[in-house]
């Protein structure tokens, strides 16, 4: 049964948390509108190179209907106009790059620092497992000034994983718990008995909890998800990214046989 957290109400995973997977986008930083409309207009831009004929405000549209119709800004000009999916996804994270880098997107957007460190203090290695483009993710870490707490060998692109879309099977899951040192198990559904997953997309989630992860979903105002909208492959439900680092430390502090106040802390 999927749990609400709050520091009156905390939640006791089955084992000690020695590991957790971060989600990079919207869950290492809060989503906004600049940077949707950042990712739109990157893709426009990406789109003009292939000199289709159309105006800007074309392609603008087609990146719309494409996110629609494929769940990509840029897929459609892959399955209607011949282009390379994997050209076009790289071109675009790097226009995303020079963007967020000459509008100071990422200036005052960390804010997890302080629950990162904590987790280190507290020997829980933390890992980042991402869709995005490995140059993505290493501008995204600097920006934030959190690249020494995701040495690389603990960040997990699509890259590894060989895939460019979405990746909601054991892939991913898989590759992350490599990299945090997981040893392999005879039953693969326990093998990630001791690790926890922070994510902003639910169904992300299911893959992980398949692996036995302990499982958090970061449920913002704007999803507008109703607590009965929360899969049941959903362990802990949490508003914010620092929630959910304080309701691993306080399942481990409830093993431990001790808990104080979370709140100092963040």
């Amino acid at each position: 049964m999927t749990h609400f957290y709050s520091q009156n109400n905390p939640y006791k995973h089955d084992h000690m948390v020695e590991g957790v997977v971060f989600d990079l986008d919207y869950t290492l930083y809060p989503p906004s509108q600049s940077l949707a409309e950042c990712k739109i207009e990157s893709a426009v831009v990406v789109a003009k190179s292939l000199s289709l004929g159309v105006s800007d405000d074309r392609l603008r549209d087609m990146v719309y209907e494409s996110r629609e119709k494929y769940r990509g800004s840029l897929t459609i000009f892959a399955e209607e106009h011949g282009a390379d999916i994997k050209q076009l996804w790289i071109k675009h994270f790097d226009e995303m790059i020079k963007q967020t880098r000459e509008n100071g997107f990422f200036n005052a957007a960390g804010e997890l620092q302080t629950g990162l460190s904590k987790l280190r203090l507290n020997n829980v290695r933390g890992a980042i497992g991402t869709h995005s483009h490995h140059n993505w993710a290493d501008h995204v870490l600097n920006e934030l000034d959190m690249s020494d707490m995701f040495p690389t060998a603990y960040r997990v692109t699509k890259r590894q994983v060989g895939n460019i879309g979405k990746n909601q099977g054991p892939a991913m899951c898989d590759a992350c718990l490599d990299a945090l040192g997981a040893l392999k198990t005879e039953d693969p559904a326990s093998r990630g008995a001791r690790y926890a997953v922070v994510e902003d997309t639910m169904e992300n989630l299911k893959s992980f909890k398949e692996r036995g992860l302990m499982t958090i979903f970061i449920r913002r105002e704007s999803s507008h998800l109703l607590d009965d909208d929360i899969a049941d492959y959903v362990d802990v439900v949490v508003e914010e990214s620092d929630m959910a680092i304080e309701a691993i430390l306080d399942s481990n502090m409830q093993h431990s046989g001790v808990r104080h106040d979370l709140s100092a802390d963040f």
